[in-house]
């Protein structure tokens, strides 16, 4: 029998704490945990315990062993780079100076055109040029890139494991990508619409409509329709979100080894990999087809020069991450919280660095600052001419939408006494964004299963004992970049924590998104400890099997559990949230294809119904404006519709289709009254929500109906 010595105490005792972690995150997804405040109690202790017994596993056997104290900033390795003269550098920047004041002049008014976008993309690059204080020769492209990718060289066999992985990854997000989420809603149609919109030239830096959005989805999606076989539709869009989140997922491998670090940070990085590839959330936001996974990949960058940069006070890792953060603020709102995070490991930066440090310190931030601006030119150029466009999803959803519509000494009074009543909200939304992890998710249909957690209980359990595995790695370290990994969870929480006028939106999936690749990180770290104890405590092929064991039971867990929760709970719940826009779309196609009068099909509304416009794109009609508040004006809308000029013109020589709900029976008779040969037909569906009307006019052969509508009263 083999001696049970201290090491296989830890082993034992952390498997222990890794099973009560899981029983406890089990029980509180259970059906009935959100309302049973004792259960919730019961299932607490479970995890607590299990964080304790961690903690007691690591006295026992702490792995790995302590570290020395990280100097920083750690020396720089050798480079090939050569200094650039001073000369050279001064002209750059004053040329660099220029080309902003062009891009900023140049996209004044929410237009981008070719010289604002040339001088735009100039002055980052001069900019760069400028501030980098040395270049490589041309010739040593090949060292340069090893250069910027120092200590990310991959092994034959972990590059293997990366590659399954992103294998995996992409077939979550793709596999049935028509079939589920099938219907789009009105947020998906915005996108659609503004997407076409800029392939017909109508290039803006943001974009106002429905509270104001970031540009780059609709400059990807422009791009992306072009390709033969997919077009402005709902599956490209899906398609968009789905390849930008397999991307991410490389991301956010390439930041957890560099943020991890050390012994398990190679094997850390790859179960981080695993967990994002399989986790419900950031499948959620993959296959959803908005921006939001944007924010995932652009936090997983910055984290990665981030690091860098203040692991080794390097100019260039500075620059990179500068880069990226004045590009990201082009994908989403939540990348708003990205300064903070810089100026968070800054600070902790300065109160670890050496004296004689701080300053090439400070001037490494003024360059990541400069060359962010210049990346924020054109955005940063709208914030200013329209203030009000660019703050107001932010404004609205902290001060209500009332601060937002009053004006003048009214607007400021009335924004205090909000701002006096609301942050009363806070606490009790922090609570509950931290809830989201292992209790209870976000309530909204289109953002996942409603109230499901962000975490499946896998991961959730993984991500309790993470806390205390990486708190013990701070101790232990006394590093400040692993302490910047915790606060940078919380201050990437705050888009969800301050909608404090919608306490109801909170948490949000997608507000909190840019969390997900902190949380991923936290939750491998002890996964990746537990399989390197057991391959090194057991030894030989029956610690490699142990070891591969635990990780297929995590990873099969939490696939099965993301599986249901989106291809099963997710799927019937957007069914129920959303309306038949497909059948719709092609009984107008046909309509269309048989009259050649797409003006002659009308949407007649009904309260929380359709929204005629994603009809009019599932039949490939992008502008297709019939949709009607109603038949009271029946007349005088047909009338105005025969008056319109271009191709949605009603041609009075055609028929006339009509799409009701089926609750408007008023309407159904104002159209037998006024078209007695029409024909109504019920389109019927297993689900009540999906039904409508139709209402068929045949073509006359001439305008015999038309003027038989003229002498209607």
């Amino acid at each position: 029998m083999p001696r049970l010595d201290r090491g296989r105490a830890g082993l034992i005792v952390r498997l222990l704490a890794l099973a009560l972690a899981l029983w406890g995150s089990h029980r509180l997804v259970s059906t009935s945990a959100p309302t049973d405040e004792a259960l919730q109690a019961s299932s607490a202790l479970l995890l607590l315990a299990g964080m304790v017994l961690w903690l007691l596993g690591d006295w026992l056997r702490p792995w790995p062993p302590d570290s020395a104290h990280e100097s920083l900033p750690l020396p720089p390795r050798g480079s090939a780079f050569h200094n650039r003269p001073h000369s050279k550098r001064r002209v750059a920047a004053a040329t660099a100076a220029l080309c902003c004041a062009l891009a900023w002049h140049f996209t004044a008014g929410n237009r981008v055109t070719l010289v604002g976008l040339a001088a735009w993309l100039a002055s980052m690059a001069l900019w760069f040029y400028a501030l980098l204080p040395a270049s490589p020769p041309l010739r040593d492209t090949w060292r340069r890139f090893r250069v910027a990718i120092q200590g990310q060289r991959w092994r034959g066999p972990e590059l293997a494991a990366l590659l399954l992985v992103l294998l995996l990854a992409a077939g979550m997000r793709l596999i049935h990508l028509d079939d589920i989420m099938p219907e789009m809603s009105s947020d998906h149609v915005e996108k659609i619409r503004d997407a076409w919109r800029v392939s017909q030239g109508n290039y803006q830096v943001f974009f106002a409509n429905i509270g104001g959005r970031e540009p780059f989805q609709m400059y990807a999606m422009a791009l992306l329709a072009g390709v033969p076989g997919l077009g402005f539709n709902f599956y490209t869009l899906k398609f968009l979100s789905a390849l930008e989140g397999i991307v991410a997922v490389l991301l956010i491998t390439l930041a957890a080894r560099t943020v991890i670090g050390g012994r398990e940070g190679r094997l850390a990085a790859l179960l981080t990999a695993t967990l994002v590839a399989v986790s419900y959330w950031h499948l959620v936001l993959s296959r959803m087809g908005l921006r939001i996974v944007l924010t995932t990949a652009v936090v997983g960058l910055l984290l990665f020069f981030l690091y860098r940069a203040l692991r080794h006070n390097r100019r260039g890792d500075f620059l990179a991450a500068g880069l990226v953060t004045g590009l990201g603020l082009y994908t989403y709102q939540a990348t708003r919280m990205l300064p903070l995070v810089i100026l968070a490991g800054v600070a902790l930066a300065l109160l670890q660095y050496p004296a004689r440090q701080r300053l090439a310190l400070i001037r490494n931030l003024a360059a990541l600052v400069l060359i962010a601006l210049a990346a924020f030119i054109p955005l940063g150029g709208y914030a200013l001419e329209f203030p009000q466009d660019f703050w107001r999803r932010t404004t609205s959803r902290v001060l209500g939408d009332a601060a937002i519509q009053a004006e003048g000494a009214d607007a400021t009074s009335e924004q205090l006494a909000n701002a006096r009543a609301i942050l009363l909200q806070l606490g009790e939304n922090l609570r509950n964004v931290l809830l989201m992890f292992n209790v209870k998710g976000d309530v909204a249909w289109i953002n996942g299963a409603p109230g499901r957690p962000a975490l499946d209980p896998w991961t959730g359990a993984l991500f309790a004992l993470g806390l205390v595995a990486w708190a013990r790695r701070i101790q232990r370290q006394h590093s400040v970049l692993l302490l910047l990994l915790p606060l940078a969870l919380v201050i990437l929480l705050l888009p969800s924590a301050l909608a404090l006028s919608f306490p109801r939106e909170n948490p949000s999936h997608t507000r909190a998104s840019g969390a997900l690749p902190v949380t991923l990180m936290i939750a491998a770290l002890p996964l990746a400890l537990l399989v390197d104890q057991l391959r090194h405590t057991l030894r030989g092929r029956s610690g490699a099997i142990c070891a591969a064991g635990l990780v297929l039971l995590c990873v099969l867990g939490a696939l099965q559990t993301g599986q249901h929760r989106y291809f099963d709970e997710n799927l019937r719940y957007w069914r129920q949230a959303t309306f038949d826009y497909s059948t719709a779309g092609q009984a107008l196609a046909s309509f269309v294809a048989i009259n050649d009068a797409p003006g002659n099909a009308f949407v007649i509304a009904w309260p929380h119904w359709w929204d005629h416009r994603a009809v009019g794109i599932e039949a490939g009609l992008m502008e297709w404006p019939n949709g009607l508040h109603g038949s009271g004006n029946l007349v005088r809308d047909l009338a105005a519709a025969r008056a319109r000029e271009g191709p949605y013109q009603l041609k009075a020589g055609a028929g006339l289709l009509f799409f009701l709900s089926p609750e408007d029976e008023a309407s159904l008779e104002v159209l037998r009254d006024f078209f007695p040969a029409g024909l109504a037909e019920h389109r019927r569906n297993e689900l009540e929500r999906h039904e409508f009307l139709l209402y068929r006019v045949p073509a006359p052969g001439d305008a015999a109906w038309w003027l038989t509508l003229d002498e209607k009263p």
